[in-house]
């Protein structure tokens, strides 16, 4: 398993819509954008499709910083480490209602977590 470099930059202050970024070694990529509801969206530009990232700020923010303390903790750690990060992730997603939503871009970053692939 390798557990690539792709975290979630929160915008010090918000950036028009913007709350966050998703970076890959570094490179911004994905938005995290504040819909008029309140609700999280994820879009990326290779992808026209928005995915779900939160019914609300706040749990977007909870959801994205598990992603980032999965990150720090499975950095250059072992094999064993890095599934045990992963694994918590997943509970606290769980927990958090947002896997079981539709169109959610945390199942497909679990998926991906889960693969080693992010």
């Amino acid at each position: 398993m390798v557990c690539n470099a792709m975290d979630i930059e929160f915008t010090a202050e918000p950036c028009g819509h913007i709350v966050a970024w998703e970076r890959q070694f570094g490179t911004r990529e994905g938005r995290f954008i504040v819909d008029t509801d309140g609700s999280v969206s994820y879009w990326h530009h290779w992808d026209r499709k928005f995915w779900h990232a939160g019914a609300t700020i706040d749990q977007f923010r909870a959801c994205a910083a598990a992603w980032n303390r999965r990150v720090a903790d499975g950095q250059g750690m072992p094999e064993d480490a890095q599934l045990a990060a992963v694994a918590r992730l997943r509970a606290f997603l769980e927990d958090a209602g947002v896997l079981q939503v539709d169109n959610s871009v945390w199942s497909v970053f679990l998926e991906q977590a889960e693969q080693g692939m992010l």
